[in-house]
């Protein structure tokens, strides 16, 4: 494209960015990063959040942040790429505190954003801050299109913090799950050693024919076994 002298625009930088996230290939980011510069695109939201978003992808904290800050406008997505990025790579401190400057900020938050917030809390142990984000769930009924996602967050949350009896609640509300939703559920039964009724939630999974247990299903269940000393169910 530049050697037929094509000048790329700013649909251009988004789909390249994306390629050199899939790769992690930083070199490749900060040479795009320098074409971006070049061509006057740097304030262009969306090249800004592909930038920042392939930044954090590879590692690299310190130019994802400073883009971020040198941005004058921001926009909801750019925001959650940020975020996401710090609790996919455990800095929930950051996450949260980055979450409550965006509500501060006058940005609503959607569905991807507060299930972010809500894996940073269940790393982190916040379980007051997660009730917070639950309320606020309720109340606006965000993220409705990412029901799932947002609903085993939810479940992930209390299930870490120990609040075995609301997650089983909202389990057992959600009108659709996934495989993951199912393995958090009983991870967490396993973890705070409530093996019968783990067991039972895998018999569940069993007769239901809609979900297949894959191997995160089958080390929770082993490992409820192994807490109570139950070989022959192992076995």
């Amino acid at each position: 494209m530049r050697r037929n002298g094509v000048l790329p625009g700013k649909h251009t930088f988004p789909f390249l960015l994306k390629a050199c996230s899939q790769l992690c290939n930083l070199s490749a980011c900060k040479q795009l990063h320098v074409h971006v510069m070049k061509f006057g695109l740097a304030s262009d939201l969306h090249v800004a959040n592909a930038l920042v978003r392939c930044y954090l992808v590879s590692g690299n904290w310190i130019d994802a942040c400073f883009l971020f800050d040198e941005m004058t406008k921001r926009s909801s997505s750019l925001w959650t790429t940020m975020i996401c990025g710090y609790t996919q790579n455990f800095r929930s401190k950051e996450a949260l505190q980055l979450f409550s400057e965006m509500v501060g900020a006058g940005f609503e938050p959607g569905g991807a954003t507060l299930a972010s917030v809500l894996s940073a809390c269940a790393r982190s142990g916040y379980l007051k801050f997660g009730e917070r984000i639950h309320g606020f769930v309720k109340v606006k009924g965000v993220g409705l299109g990412d029901g799932v996602i947002l609903g085993t967050a939810l479940v992930y949350m209390y299930a870490k913090n120990g609040e075995i009896s609301k997650p089983g609640r909202l389990f057992d509300e959600m009108p659709e799950r996934n495989v993951v939703t199912w393995n958090v559920m009983m991870c967490g039964l396993g973890a705070h050693g409530y093996v019968e009724d783990d067991l039972d939630l895998f018999e569940k999974m069993k007769r239901e024919h809609v979900i297949c247990p894959n191997g995160v299903t089958f080390v929770g269940v082993l490992s409820a076994c192994c807490h109570a000393g139950l070989i022959d169910v192992g076995r």
